[in-house]
């Protein structure tokens, strides 16, 4: 299948480090017309990529077809071939342009249906729906694979549970694709509008402003993740455990609704390491302490 750099004396060798050069001749020799050697390469080289092909999940339970997950947060879906030389290869016999070549999905169904032998069910998720096709079985038509949002997902997704990183790093990616979202942005026009900035949670906002002392010292008491919740002190960390920090002081004396709330299940990802968010348990200990 030509050279791969590496000499296979006596066993095949993956298909993966098979020649792309080498499998087109290797169609012309077996294709009765040009229309049967373009299908025979293409086979080929699907053959070839199956062997590299990554899904970002699969799910396997009895009785249910495999679910092939692939998502895609910030790039597209991706094309085969890769390589420079490859692609124009491809090009020259297919066309140019990514429409003409093999898609990330279509190889992802080609491995399941004809290498596995297993109809799967392909779910495509990114920040905008679009049309992501595969081949029909018939050879003629498209079908379009079901898609969702990411908005969609991260709404679905429960992370009561988790760690702090990864509560702050799927809000951050909420607040992305929120804002992506025509239905969020609608919702963000009619919360801009309310008189309060409760609830500012679904609009994308990174925390609630307006809240008294004590209305922070009763939510840090209530809060079943006091860990992961925080409250804004801009002077930073260093000042706020300061004994003789008069901003602290200072503020805490006027009792003005000045404080800040971040809460990573209700709000857009915020950095909570940069020395303005005091943990909601470290605030309370200090603030009753003071007082």
């Amino acid at each position: 299948m030509g050279p791969a750099g590496l000499k296979v004396r006596k066993d095949i060798a993956s298909p993966a480090l098979w020649n792309v050069k080498a499998l087109h001749g290797l169609a012309e020799q077996y294709g009765a017309s040009s229309a049967d050697t373009k299908e025979i390469f293409r086979d080929l080289c699907k053959f070839k990529w199956a062997f590299r092909i990554k899904p970002d999940l699969v799910i396997v339970m009895p009785g249910f077809k495999p679910i092939c997950i692939e998502g895609k947060l910030e790039s597209r879906e991706g094309t085969y071939p890769i390589k420079r030389a490859e692609t124009k290869m491809f090009d020259d016999v297919f066309g140019t342009g990514a429409a003409r070549r093999v898609r990330q999905v279509e190889l992802q169904d080609f491995l399941f249906f004809v290498l596995l032998q297993r109809e799967p069910q392909l779910l495509f998720i990114a920040q905008k729906e679009g049309k992501v096709t595969i081949p029909g079985r018939d050879g003629t038509t498209l079908t379009r694979v079901p898609q969702l949002r990411w908005d969609q997902v991260f709404k679905a997704l429960d992370t009561s549970s988790s760690i702090p990183f990864v509560q702050e790093f799927i809000g951050k990616n909420r607040l992305i694709n929120r804002l992506d979202s025509a239905q969020s942005r609608d919702a963000a026009k009619q919360t801009s509008s309310a008189a309060t900035p409760i609830g500012h949670g679904p609009t994308g906002l990174k925390y609630e402003a307006g809240l008294s002392v004590d209305d922070v010292l009763s939510r840090c008491a209530a809060t079943p993740t006091p860990c992961t919740t925080f409250v804004g002190f801009s002077p930073g960390k260093n000042k706020f455990h300061d004994n003789n920090s008069p901003e602290l002081l200072n503020r805490l004396k006027r009792g003005k609704k000045d404080w800040k709330w971040h809460d990573p299940q209700q709000h857009a990802w915020v950095d909570t390491g940069n020395g303005n968010w005091i943990p909601c348990t470290e605030f309370a200990a200090r603030v009753n302490e003071l007082k």
